[in-house]
């Protein structure tokens, strides 16, 4: 996961070879224990694996009629490979770790943070305010919505510091939480929790100064889903009277209106202005891709962001910047493309939901939720994308509990 941050940073892009040898580390380490009949996998883990794998290997198909098939099937491939990769990670991970999924975020969020920290203290580099739109804190990432992107991608990693704990799903849908080494010591566990708060302040502080607001706003609905999903009612009544009271305050005093639209707006222009510019040719470029789509990885010509003045207009292998994840995965793999990955969703959220009383399953799923809103606003839909990367694993480490409501990979050796 440290590894996938990295390459956000300025001029890591270099990092993604490293990601990729870890992924065939892990996909070569999973071969060998079957080969060795070291690990065997039960039928519900392969369905479960064809269930994921479903998507990325329709964008490696979408090559047979993409506009430049070549770069297509690559990239099909390498998103095949990637959800591999990170499948067999987390395989590894439940059979031989089995402990608090959470943490493996969190020396990704660690290292956001602490580097973020050193930068806002420091000024390093000097155009850390300067950067990108130029009104907000970047750090050391090359652009203010990037860090605030990669804080919220790894935050669920934090939560790893409430308590070492695992999701456990046992026979009935109240399921518990188990705490590893129960015999820890209450000084211990209180030091946890204060450096948990600690950290997340932290987080929210470097995410208030980046100035992100599809990060901002994804991030509190998220919120709001997990008190909903907690049944916590007083609370989301208290928020709902907070939300009317500003409402009625932004309608009818003039000072209020200005000050909210000035923070909302970030630019002084249209709310959604910096969004609508991306939505506007993605959605016409959706209506071209049609069933099938024009290819993954592709764009559609003749359709661009900015105009005639677009420096990349005519080049090949041109990628527009879409700014809407399911707009761009019509306009490449098609309705088919978005039907399967509504589908899968819908599966995941609807088997998932069944465990809501847990806590972890709760944060896993108001996370999910949040990400999913956020990708409303940014369109991060290639295998090769870190946001990606960092998403897969989430959605696919409570399906493993899910499948045995146990460890999936029943070893064969005592």
């Amino acid at each position: 996961m440290a590894l996938t941050v990295l390459r956000m940073f300025r001029e890591m892009y270099w990092l993604y070879y490293a990601t990729q040898l870890t992924l065939l580390l892990f996909i070569l380490i999973i071969v060998k224990e079957l080969w060795q009949k070291k690990l065997v996998l039960n039928k519900k883990t392969i369905q479960m694996f064809g269930i994921v794998i479903l998507f990325p290997v329709w964008t490696a198909l979408t090559a047979f009629w993409s506009l430049n098939p070549l770069t297509t099937f690559l990239k099909g491939v390498n998103f095949v490979f990637v959800v591999t990769g990170l499948f067999s990670a987390l395989l590894l991970w439940v059979n031989y770790e089995d402990g608090n999924f959470f943490k493996l975020f969190l020396p990704a969020n660690l290292l956001v943070v602490l580097t973020s920290i050193f930068s806002w203290l420091t000024g390093i580099p000097n155009d850390a305010w300067d950067i990108g739109h130029g009104l907000s804190f970047a750090g050391f990432f090359g652009h203010q919505n990037v860090m605030g992107m990669a804080l919220m991608f790894t935050l669920p990693g934090v939560f790893g510091l409430l308590e070492d704990k695992k999701i456990n799903l046992n026979n009935d849908n109240k399921s518990t939480i188990i705490f590893e080494g129960e015999s820890t010591a209450k000084t211990k566990i209180s030091n946890q929790k204060y450096f948990f708060f600690l950290i997340l302040s932290l987080n929210l502080f470097l995410i208030g100064i980046t100035y992100t607001r599809s990060v901002i706003l994804s991030l509190f609905i998220g919120v709001i889903f997990y008190l909903f999903i907690a049944k916590a009612i007083k609370l989301l009544i208290g928020i709902g009277g907070l939300l009317t009271l500003v409402a009625i305050l932004y309608f009818t005093i003039t000072p209020v209106n200005q000050a909210i639209y000035k923070v909302a707006s970030k630019h002084g222009w249209d709310i959604l202005a910096t969004r609508s510019i991306l939505w506007e040719p993605s959605y016409e470029a959706a209506k071209i891709g049609g069933v099938l789509g024009i290819g993954y990885g592709m764009s559609a010509p003749g359709i661009y962001v900015y105009g005639p003045e677009d420096l990349m207009k005519g080049q090949p292998n041109y990628y527009r910047e879409k700014g809407n994840s399911a707009l761009a995965y019509i306009e490449e793999t098609g309705l088919i493309g978005l039907i399967l990955v509504f589908y899968f969703f819908s599966l995941w959220f609807y088997k998932l939901f069944k465990f809501r009383e847990n806590i972890s399953i709760q944060i896993l799923l108001s996370f999910t939720f949040a990400f999913i809103i956020q990708s409303n606003f940014e369109g991060w839909v290639g295998g090769g994308s870190p946001l990606l990367q960092l998403f897969i694993p989430v959605i696919i480490y409570p399906m493993l509990i899910m499948v045995n409501r146990s460890i999936l990979l029943k070893s064969s050796v005592n």
